[in-house]
């Protein structure tokens, strides 16, 4: 598509009901606008497609530079909060720490710690051996 073409409205009483309402600018400026934000972002142009009584206006999205070695199932490096890290350091000094006992030491809900421990295990950092009652906690992977 050329930026030389004559702006027209397809339905003159839509165009107006939009002008009159301030959701358009000015007439024929949106398209302009379009090929230029794609062009400045290193967008593909969209395509613009004309139908006897219609069109459709194809849009691309910036394709992400992803390195050709990475494989797609590599999980993305989750960052663990401040409290979590401290929950880490908890476990490693006492590693019969209860949640009850966690949440007391940090003022949140029993809820709160269960979901922080959960997600500790979800990334292999910790793990529980044996019951709920009289087993331990143990520090898996303490990179972070």
């Amino acid at each position: 598509m050329k930026f030389n073409y004559q702006p027209q409205a397809r339905n003159k009483m839509l165009a107006k009901a939009f002008k009159l309402i301030g959701k358009v600018e000015k007439y024929g400026s949106g398209i302009k606008r379009i090929f230029t934000i794609c062009k400045n972002y290193g967008i593909k142009l969209p395509e613009i497609n004309t139908k006897n009584d219609s069109f459709e206006v194809i849009l691309y999205k910036k394709k992400q530079n992803v390195p050709v070695n990475v494989p797609v199932n590599v999980p993305v490096n989750v960052p663990v909060n401040d409290r979590q890290k401290q929950i880490i350091r908890d476990i490693g000094q006492n590693r019969n720490i209860t949640q009850i006992e966690l949440a007391e030491k940090y003022k949140v809900a029993e809820k709160t710690i269960k979901r922080d421990l959960k997600k500790l295990k979800d990334l292999k950092i910790i793990r529980r051996i044996g019951p709920d009652k009289t087993g331990y906690w143990e520090i898996i992977n303490n990179d972070g």
